[in-house]
């Protein structure tokens, strides 16, 4: 992403299977990319990641999952969210297909914000949460929940 580029769309990465790596010029003060996830400039929220990201452990600086952040990342395995984290919205991890585990390790106070959230993942998909979870215990949108 070039120095020039100061706004990237809510859904820009959407299904990008085939990107496999992501880079932000040095000199861009608004974007950020580490690990092939991008991030604004401040690291406080996820806007995209490429299609060849596996697996997810998001800093402390974070604090929202941007609408379909993880979108069509059809490789990612794992995710962790730090306790950081406040909100994951709208179809933050649609199509991730091979998605077998989040974990979540805060209250996530919006979680009920994040409707289709796993659309596209399997069922046997499984969160992990631990006691400060506000949100259901049984399941989470049709998958298991586990607390820890």
């Amino acid at each position: 992403i070039p120095a020039s580029v100061t706004s990237i769309g809510s859904v820009a990465f959407n299904g990008n299977t085939n990107m496999t790596s992501l880079a932000v010029n040095s000199a861009n003060t608004n974007f950020y990319a580490n690990a092939n996830i991008l991030y604004n400039y401040a690291r406080t929220q996820v806007i995209g990641c490429s299609g060849g990201v596996t697996s997810v452990t998001l800093p402390s600086t974070v604090t929202n999952v941007a609408t379909a952040a993880f979108y069509g990342c059809r490789k990612m395995t794992t995710a962790t969210i730090p306790s950081s984290v406040t909100s994951i919205a709208i179809e933050g991890f649609y199509d991730c297909s091979s998605l077998t585990s989040v974990t979540i390790k805060g209250a996530l106070d919006s979680y009920t914000n994040s409707r289709n959230i796993y659309y596209g993942t399997p069922t046997s998909l499984t969160t992990y949460v631990t006691s400060a979870w506000t949100g259901p215990t049984d399941e989470w949108y049709g998958r298991p929940v586990v607390v820890q």
